[in-house]
């Protein structure tokens, strides 16, 4: 759901009270408040178009979820990246990652001056959140357990464009840019074996950039992306999501589908 509606800014609570309310709210203009048949289809809609009765309704409403508790919110990139969730993030060590979008890790030091440059452009949040993602993925590689999974297709498409999204920036590798990038990436690998590559051979589109580790997980919502970095970063506040997350992700690397890839793996695609 929320891959396919990455322009919108979505909060999602978890409060009992509300699970039968079934009702839709657009301040000053509309209510609808729906009876379902058992099978959670709409058997009934009743209509609100009074403005008075809809504002009543939607202050009683809003009221009500400060008692909620809040299972996934949305930021946008300037706040994700000026507050500290991100930070927390990456205290770990330990990390579950799949890109539907490029590969935006383990860069080689060739991207750096031009990556940089662009993000002056952009401004001063930009700048900080490459510096800061630069500064912590060199500890990272060196000492991480991480397991990225990557669909071949979006592999593919990286191959032959170069673009990427770092962090929050658009990003396209030069060809020698992508070759010192996949030389980079065997020099990481070989010095660290604890970083594991997983290709998913699965044409299902997605838009969505799952970054986890085993208390928290945020996802990076690619389907509304502008030059300028704008795009939507949805924060999981649940335990129990993260750990089904988690799990999902290591049942996955069992699907015959998704094929694990190690540092001589890499290499023999690299020679060919």
């Amino acid at each position: 759901f929320i891959d396919s509606h990455g322009h919108l800014f979505l909060d999602f609570y978890d409060y009992k009270p509300m699970h039968s309310m079934n009702t839709l709210i657009v301040k000053n203009h509309l209510a609808v408040i729906c009876a379902l048949k058992p099978n959670n289809k709409i058997l009934a809609a009743t209509i609100i178009t009074e403005t008075e009765k809809i504002n009543e309704l939607y202050y009683h409403i809003i009221s009500a979820f400060n008692s909620c508790n809040l299972l996934i919110t949305t930021t946008t990139a300037a706040d994700f990246y000026t507050k500290d969730y991100r930070a927390n993030f990456y205290v770990k060590d330990n990390y579950q990652i799949f890109l539907s979008h490029g590969f935006e890790f383990l860069l080689p030091d060739t991207c750096w001056p031009s990556l940089y440059k662009k993000a002056y452009n952009q401004g001063e949040y930009i700048i900080n959140m490459v510096n800061y993602i630069r500064v912590t993925w060199e500890e990272k590689k060196k000492k991480g357990v991480i397991d990225f999974f990557i669909k071949k297709s979006s592999l593919m498409d990286y191959i032959e464009t170069g673009d990427i999204i770092f962090g929050c920036l658009p990003y396209t590798l030069t060809p020698k840019q992508r070759k010192d990038h996949v030389l980079n990436v065997l020099k990481v690998l070989k010095k660290n074996p604890n970083i594991h590559f997983y290709i998913i051979d699965n044409e299902q589109e997605m838009n969505t950039s799952v970054y986890l580790n085993p208390r928290t997980l945020f996802m990076k919502n690619l389907s509304l992306l502008y030059s300028d970095g704008t795009m939507l970063f949805h924060s999981v506040l649940s335990e129990k999501i993260v750990q089904k997350t988690h799990r999902f992700y290591e049942d996955l690397k069992s699907q015959p589908y998704c094929h694990k890839y190690t540092a001589e793996d890499v290499e023999k695609l690299y020679i060919k």
